[in-house]
């Protein structure tokens, strides 16, 4: 058994895991600044993926100021794709940058004044066109508990829905049938969901009123998936698949190691697809394993450029593993009205983690679900009685011993 100390941040933005389909969220950042500021910059918390896409929301609470720019570090090339759309003493836009440089990246938006209560969400995703990536737009204001970007019918299947909202009120979640991504401690939204089929969408999300005021902006975006978003080059080669063997039940995180991974590539294990695919390098790629009768499997990495076969890579077993656990435990946040902490759990320094459990109010987490011979990598973050989180703590590790 292990034990390991985090410190909890203050509220500042949020990043989650991984959403299914043929685009994936990847992280987000996002800082709310709360004075008057003419320029803001957001730092992504791990280096970004070539040929990814970046979606950066920008609100903020006055009619007056307006986006003179966005740039970043990598010298990606950002593009409006809704807005700026105008509610009372509200404004958002909603830009993109397509095919990415990878690297680590800081994005900074610049206004043509200082802006009140800037509120900047960057997100990135992997697996979207990264020729022509904006399918639809919409986009409305108003005022009351539910706020709504309006529809608009997407031409085609496995869009990402990106939804988008900044209230004088709070939202509480996401809407129906959506994955919030940030709430930010101002009570801003980035949001999404998945678009099996073509059709009409909109994005919607619960307000909650401050100071008897719920006026909202709400905007949506339909992004075009790529089956596979590779370009083309060289094909993928795996080197090694780290656990080599887990349950027969599937569920086990899978690290698998190689060279010309590219974003959207497919994994599978024994010619059944892997859940929570993610590229986080050329060299790395985080995948779940399916359920699968016991036995040695084949694991594939495939994409635009061809495909490679790690053969027997992985073993699936009925044989329990020996039970052991790690005993986190942290500071309490500074920050005001905090109800619980969420904890996060990667295979990958620096993310990407999952949520694995939560606790109202204590300050230790056991994690008794960790497989044997693998390393953990651990953040957590407070959240407060109005539903927002807190940027993720400092990352504390754990290697887990063999049987």
């Amino acid at each position: 058994m292990c034990s390991l100390l985090l410190l909890v941040a203050s509220l500042l933005g949020n990043a989650q895991a991984t959403s299914n389909g043929s685009i994936r969220f990847v992280q987000a950042k996002a800082p709310t600044p709360q004075t008057p500021a003419s320029s803001v910059a957001v730092t992504y918390p791990a280096a970004e993926t070539a040929g990814d896409l970046n979606v950066v929301v920008v609100g903020w609470n006055d009619t007056t100021s307006s986006v003179s720019s966005i740039s970043d570090s990598r010298g990606n090339s950002y593009t409006l794709a809704v807005g700026p759309t105008s509610g009372t003493g509200l404004r958002q836009s909603i830009y993109y940058a397509k095919n990415i440089a990878g690297g680590s990246n800081t994005v900074t938006v610049t206004f043509n004044q200082a802006a009140n209560f800037v509120d900047v969400r960057a997100l990135e995703y992997s697996g979207a066109s990264t020729s022509s990536p904006v399918d639809v737009t919409a986009a409305a204001v108003g005022s009351g508990s539910l706020a709504n970007s309006g529809s608009a019918t997407t031409t085609t299947a496995n869009d990402l829905i990106f939804g988008a909202g900044i209230t004088e009120g709070a939202i509480s979640g996401a809407g129906s049938g959506f994955t919030s991504r940030v709430i930010t401690p101002d009570g801003d939204i980035a949001e999404d969901k998945v678009g099996a089929s073509a059709g009409s969408y909109s994005a919607t999300a619960p307000v909650t009123p401050y100071a008897g005021s719920s006026t909202w902006v709400m905007q949506m975006v339909g992004f075009k998936a790529n089956a596979l978003s590779g370009t083309p080059g060289s094909a993928p080669a795996i080197s090694s698949a780290s656990p080599s063997s887990g349950s027969t039940n599937g569920g086990t995180a899978v690290t698998i190691i190689g060279t010309n991974f590219v974003s959207g590539s497919m994994v599978t294990f024994g010619g059944t697809a892997a859940s929570d695919v993610t590229v986080a390098s050329s060299t790395s790629i985080s995948a779940t394993t399916p359920a699968h009768a016991a036995g040695a499997v084949n694991v594939v990495v495939s994409d635009n450029n061809g495909s490679s076969t790690l053969t027997n890579g992985f073993t699936f077993t009925t044989t329990a593993a020996i039970q052991h656990k790690v005993v986190l435990s942290w500071k309490a946040s500074s920050s005001a009205n905090i109800m619980s902490y969420n904890v996060y759990r990667s295979t990958i320094s620096g993310g990407y983690y999952g949520l694995i459990g939560s606790t109202a109010g204590s300050l230790s987490y056991t994690d008794d679900t960790v497989e044997s011979g693998t390393t953990c990598y651990y953040v957590t973050t407070a959240v407060n009685n109005q539903g927002q989180q807190s940027e993720y703590s400092n990352q504390a590790v754990a290697t887990v011993p063999s049987p």
